[in-house]
This record gives C-alpha cells, sequence and structure tokens, in this order.
C-alpha cells in the first residue's frame, strides 16, 4: 500500500499603499496533505479551493482594516473640529 502523501499550499497576498511610503500589507496561506495517488482533478479542486480560502481571507481582512482606519479617521477629525471650536470661542465672557 502507498501511503506517500503531498502537501498542496497555497497563499495570497495583497499590499495598500497608504500613502508617505507606507503601506498595510495583508497575507493568508493555507496547506493541505493528500494522498499523492490522489487525481489531478482532486488536487486542482482542492487547490483552487485552498485559494480561494486565502484570498477571501485577506479581502476580509482588508475590509475591517480599511473600516478600522475610516473609524480613526472620523475620531482625528471629531478631536479636531473640537479644538478648533473651543479655539474659535473666547474663554471669558467679554459682554459682561
Amino acid at each position: 500500500m502507498n501511503d506517500l502523501k503531498i502537501t498542496i499550499a497555497r497563499s495570497f497576498s495583497r499590499k495598500l499603499n497608504l500613502g508617505n511610503y507606507q503601506t498595510a500589507d495583508f497575507f493568508a496561506s493555507y496547506s493541505q496533505e493528500i494522498l499523492a495517488t490522489s487525481g489531478k482533478e482532486i488536487v486542482k479542486a482542492l487547490s483552487n479551493s485552498l485559494h480561494k480560502m486565502a484570498r477571501e481571507d485577506v479581502e476580509h481582512e482588508i475590509a475591517e482594516f480599511k473600516k478600522e482606519k475610516i473609524k480613526a479617521e472620523k475620531l482625528d477629525k471629531a478631536k479636531l473640529d473640537v479644538k478648533i471650536d473651543l479655539g474659535s470661542e473666547p474663554l471669558i465672557d467679554e459682554q459682561q
């Protein structure tokens, strides 16, 4: 009996340009052992499935990253708006 196994590994990566020479890197990798006697169709189907999983994970992480980035930018803008509002109002009521 031939118990020889092979490992199929697939990965996916993307790099986002954040500006100012900064990037955010995203990467996922999956692997699976199968019998070496598995047919080409099984190998191809498994390879495609592993690639799809890796790609979906990376795309999901990018979407989450963008949501968090937007939240942080809104928070920073709100903090800036508060500072501007406080700076434009006199601290002492000059009418008294």
